[in-house]
């Protein structure tokens, strides 16, 4: 096995500032790159103050760590289609002559593109989260072109690749848990060592040109549920329905009322709990050691259907509302949300398609497949629960996804209906009463914001609230009586944190 660069008994300590934007500089000081949206350029300074700040995998330009080593030092970035899919750009080391080295598939976002240290390939994660989320798988390409190769391959994270001079390969992935850890893989026959352990979440590792020290980015993730009340005229007020410590996400609520289903990682684990409207009494739904996202309650409130990485592939799951009589509907790469159908026979998903998203619908009685035709692809599905309405984004390119409207049988529906705003990498959901709509749109680049639409009114969109730039809503639902919607609040906190190799292996 190749010697590990940087030992696992190596000190830590904490650094500077981490800023966003700014330019990404090469350690030899030659040539910068342009990063709009993500962390910015890290200056190692006093012990760091935890600072608050928003993070984003798009639209990514930067140099990889000790671009001397390299053979052919050229710029890399990503192109942004957001819900199309993301293309990995190759350039002179001027920025010049680019050519597409990854080209884009519906669905697909590929994030934090690096050179390998012989400039051979070009490493970067692929993810059908735009957050980064699960699945991501770690691949490389050849730096003249080809097909990708699959580098680290799993059903949850694996991210931020950071291939090492001698030939190795940090990462930042979590095979078994939730949070990111960094770890290190000698070469390709050897097994992974972690590096870190403990609370918090390891991302976007640099090491230093000597191999000496490495600096990463220690994340602290505050996630609780919260309610908005749905009102205009006046001040917004939010509350807070559990504490930030327990990972409270992604909450669903029946029509009919009942116990809230949600996703948590209060027991080391993501799986799906209930709780009361009004968050109080949770208990745990599911136990797995696998990781169970995206609950979405029939309409009965009956059963919770979800997804899943159980058997290790990731599928549609459905589980009754007491926690008993689990089982697979399909194996699929789910996108986003699931719906269900008014009657509770069938339930909505999104999955990659070849240039856009497409919708899908799956029988809840024998897990039977059918394409949703929409007329250019769409994502984020929400079943209207008053009738045969489903609402959906469609996908139009970087930062523009607008709120469409199908039939079961893919019949367009509110032709006349405006575009309204751009809801990019959004997500909708019904009322009770099926008359109105929250549509939530997230960019990366500015503040979340949530608006009301009323189809059939005029005017059909209006803004509800913006949420500060630092928060990031990760699910919502409609209270049963349609007068506030609860959603997942995540806030980002996080320091730099240089580790010092103390011993030679």
């Amino acid at each position: 096995m190749g010697r590990l660069p940087l030992g696992r008994a190596g000190h830590r300590r904490r650094l500077g500032q981490v800023r966003r934007g700014g330019r990404a500089r090469q350690p030899d000081g030659v040539g910068a790159a342009r990063d709009p949206g993500s962390l910015g350029h890290r200056r190692p300074g006093h012990l760091a103050r935890r600072q608050q700040h928003r993070r984003s995998g798009e639209g990514e330009r930067r140099y990889q760590a000790d671009l001397r080593h390299l053979a052919h030092p050229g710029s890399l970035y990503v192109r942004p289609g957001e819900s199309r899919g993301d293309a990995i750009v190759v350039a002179d080391a001027s920025g010049e002559n680019p050519r597409e080295l990854v080209s884009a598939r519906g669905g697909w976002h590929t994030h934090w593109p690096a050179w390998s240290a012989d400039g051979r390939f070009v490493y970067f994660s692929e993810t059908t989260a735009t957050w980064n989320g699960e699945p991501s798988e770690i691949f490389r390409v050849p730096a003249g072109g080809g097909e990708p190769q699959a580098v680290v391959r799993t059903t949850r994270r694996a991210l931020f690749p950071l291939p090492s001079a001698d030939g190795g390969l940090f990462y930042a992935a979590n095979p078994a848990g939730v949070d990111l850890d960094l770890w290190w893989r000698a070469s390709s026959e050897d097994e992974p060592q972690r590096l870190t352990t403990g609370v918090g979440e390891y991302a976007e590792p640099r090491v230093s040109a000597d191999g000496r020290t490495l600096v990463a980015t220690l994340i602290e993730y505050r996630q609780a549920l919260v309610s908005v009340p749905v009102v205009f005229g006046g001040a917004v007020v939010l509350r807070r329905l559990t504490d930030e410590f327990g990972g409270d996400l992604e909450p669903s609520l029946s029509p009919r009322g009942g116990r809230m289903a949600l996703s948590s990682s209060r027991s080391g684990r993501r799986n799906l709990w209930t709780a009361e409207p009004d968050g109080s009494n949770l208990r745990p739904l599911t136990s797995d050691a696998a990781l169970e996202e995206r609950p979405s309650l029939s309409p009965d409130a009956g059963q919770v259907a979800f997804v899943s990485d159980r058997g290790g592939q990731r599928g549609i799951w459905i589980v009754n509302s007491d926690g008993v009589a689990s089982r697979r509907l399909v194996a699929a790469p789910v996108l986003d949300t699931l719906t269900w159908s008014p009657d509770g026979r069938q339930i909505a998903h999104a999955v990659p398609g070849g240039s856009v998203p497409q919708l899908s619908i799956v029988s809840v009685n024998d897990g039977a497949v059918r394409p949703l035709p929409t007329p250019a692809g769409g994502h984020s599905p929400a079943w209207s629960p008053r009738g045969d309405v489903v609402a959906y984004l469609e996908p139009r390119g970087p930062g523009r996804a607008y709120l469409k409207f199908v039939s079961s049988r893919g019949q367009p529906l509110y032709q006349g209906l405006p575009d309204g705003p751009p809801l990019t990498n959004g997500f909708v959901a019904w009322a009770p009463d099926g008359k109105r709509l929250v549509a939530v749109g997230v960019p990366g680049s500015s503040k979340a914001t949530f608006w009301i639409v009323s189809p059939e009114s005029s005017p059909p969109f209006r803004k509800l609230i913006e949420l500060p730039e630092e928060v990031r809503p990760r699910g919502i639902t409609w209270t049963s009586d349609g007068s506030a919607l609860i959603f997942g609040r995540q806030e980002t906190l996080s320091d730099l944190v240089l580790f010092e190799r103390s011993t030679v292996n």
